[in-house]
């Protein structure tokens, strides 16, 4: 049995432990955003070209293997704070399934500068997708891949 050590600091200590209690431990999207050391866990970097007005990102296939992964698409912090994600900010092609295939699809909450999907079957396939920013100057969408080996 594992025994916790709680020091109460005052009432809003208490107050916060039962919010932790209740609802439990934040999950791998802290305040910060995603841990990307966390397995299952892959951050892809998207970065607005300023002198093409391009999109470009990294890696530009991802490749992995088997059930319940998680995609998090994060705006490079060089690209400026005028660009996020739409709500459409990532969408997949519905010819190879991939809209049946990746879910809970949005911006992470509170921070529109993070795009989440989640791939909790992970079937064989390659995958084509649609990154999309809002700004200006408003880049073209860009079409990458991911590949479930």
């Amino acid at each position: 049995m594992n025994r916790v050590l709680i020091k109460s600091v005052g009432p809003v200590s208490a107050c916060a432990l039962s919010l932790v209690v209740i609802l439990g431990a934040p999950d791998a999207q802290g305040a910060q955003g995603p841990n990307c050391a966390q397995a299952k866990h892959h951050c892809l970097k998207v970065k607005v070209n300023a002198t093409t007005n391009t999109l470009v990102v990294d890696p530009d296939t991802l490749t992995k293997k088997g059930p319940g992964h998680h995609m998090h698409w994060m705006l490079d912090s060089d690209s400026g704070p005028m660009y996020t994600f739409p709500s459409n900010g990532i969408t997949f092609a519905d010819d190879d399934g991939g809209t049946k295939q990746f879910k809970n699809c949005k911006p992470a909450p509170g921070n529109a500068r993070i795009f989440n999907c989640d791939d909790p079957v992970g079937k064989k396939g390659t995958y084509k997708y649609t990154v999309r920013v809002s700004g200006n100057p408003q880049p073209p969408p860009l079409d990458p891949r991911i590949v479930n080996n």
